[in-house]
């Protein structure tokens, strides 16, 4: 259990720091551990497919939030690419926005 709650942690700074980095696409981060939502400006569906563009498996809540939930054993690595995979696919919605 205190592994989950170190990959959790480390979850949500990568998330709060896209928020920092995408102001115009982040608006908040919600969750709770591993579960977390990310409430977007565009259309879900719009980041749903800049995800799997990036080879990222997530999936939409409602019009405008971003589940993502990783499995209870995720690596340290693997947050480390799923966030970078998230930072290159708000990149791309950001570019499409302007």
């Amino acid at each position: 259990l205190e592994t989950v709650t170190q990959r959790a942690s480390r979850l949500q700074q990568g998330l709060a720091q896209l928020q920092d980095e995408f102001p115009d696409i982040v608006l908040e981060i919600r969750g709770k551990g591993l579960l977390a939502g990310v409430k977007l400006a565009p259309p879900v569906a719009d980041a749903v497919k800049a995800a799997i563009g990036e080879r990222l498996l997530t999936v939409g809540a409602g019009e405008n939030v971003l589940r993502i939930l990783p499995p209870l054993n995720v690596s340290d690595a693997d947050v480390a690419e799923g966030v970078s995979r998230l930072r290159r696919a708000f990149a791309h919605l950001s570019k499409s926005k302007s």
